[in-house]
């Protein structure tokens, strides 16, 4: 099965290659020429501009579309230009799977569209209140894809993904996750603001590309579906979990600075129901293949 893949360099879009790459056979449009090759049966193919979406994807049977800035923290300052080129970057697409009758379409949206202060598991038909300019354009991008479905009878699957964590290059050093997985891994103290309450819904990346693979094998299925575990995991939680399984005696430093306060969980029954989705990673299991993932990427080779 051919299918196109936006952001197929980033971090879901690798992981998504290496599990599902013996299935589907992907090609990936990218500006950065050093990936015009084929790797992991993902082709490659640099463009020019979006306006070259229809030559990459003809002859694909599916589009998956995970393009797009990315939000980095909370976006205090409210700029919208930071995120606006996801609106027109998805249009492209849309159009582009459109003028080639592609109807099968994933479209990746966020979390970040809910209010993230409610512990109440949110569901897809509730109300949107994002507290970013990052949301808000996700929403954006999701009503186009609603319009696309409405007017010419596609079949674009909006998935909404909780907070994803993985292991992946060029990791962001002042992230909360990235210190996770290195103080974990060195052995050293997790610092957590106040209590470590703060809590979200935590999906493993591993767990993202399995529910995009279930999508793409829902054909004729459209709309929007949330995608987590259905649970809150606070960062009191995680760090005890990341320093339990590294078993390397890394304990918790409180830190006397307030936190976010944050709480969110998604209702993903509707993602169980009809995409046949349900996440395979909890927790416990989540900690043990990223010790795996990150012993492999330092090199270790006696990390089986």
């Amino acid at each position: 099965m051919k299918v196109g893949l936006t952001g197929g360099t980033g971090f879901i879009g690798q992981y998504l290659i290496n599990e599902y790459g013996s299935e589907m056979e992907f090609v990936v449009p990218t500006r950065r020429t050093e990936f015009q090759y084929l790797e992991n049966n993902a082709a490659y193919i640099h463009i020019e501009s979006e306006d070259d979406f229809c030559r990459v994807f003809s002859g694909c049977e599916a589009v998956i579309h995970l393009a797009g800035h990315v939000m980095h923290g909370m976006d205090t300052n409210l700029k919208v230009d930071d995120y606006v080129d996801n609106i027109s970057l998805s249009e492209r697409v849309f159009a582009a799977c459109h003028e080639l009758e592609i109807h099968n379409v994933i479209n990746a949206s966020s979390v970040a569209v809910y209010d993230q202060i409610d512990e109440t598991p949110v569901k897809e038909d509730g109300v949107c209140q994002p507290n970013s300019i990052y949301g808000v354009m996700k929403i954006a991008v999701e009503k186009i894809a609603e319009i696309y479905n409405r007017r010419f009878d596609m079949n674009i699957k909006t998935l909404r993904l909780a907070q994803g964590v993985g292991v992946q290059k060029n990791m962001d050093e002042h992230s909360f996750w990235t210190l996770l997985i290195q103080n974990s891994y060195l052995g050293k103290d997790i610092p957590l603001y106040g209590e470590g309450i703060t809590g979200r819904d935590i999906i493993y990346v591993k767990d993202m590309a399995y529910a995009i693979a279930c999508a793409v094998g829902k054909p004729h299925v459209k709309g929007v579906f949330n995608i987590g575990t259905g649970k809150i995991t606070s960062n009191a939680e995680l760090a005890y979990a990341f320093g339990k399984g590294f078993g390397k005696g890394s304990g918790i430093e409180y830190i006397d600075k307030p936190e976010s306060g944050i709480r969110t969980c998604m209702d993903i029954s509707r993602a169980e129901q009809i995409l046949g989705f349900a996440p395979r990673y909890h927790l416990a299991a989540m900690v043990a293949d990223i010790k795996y993932e990150y012993q492999k990427m330092m090199g270790e080779s006696n990390c089986g």
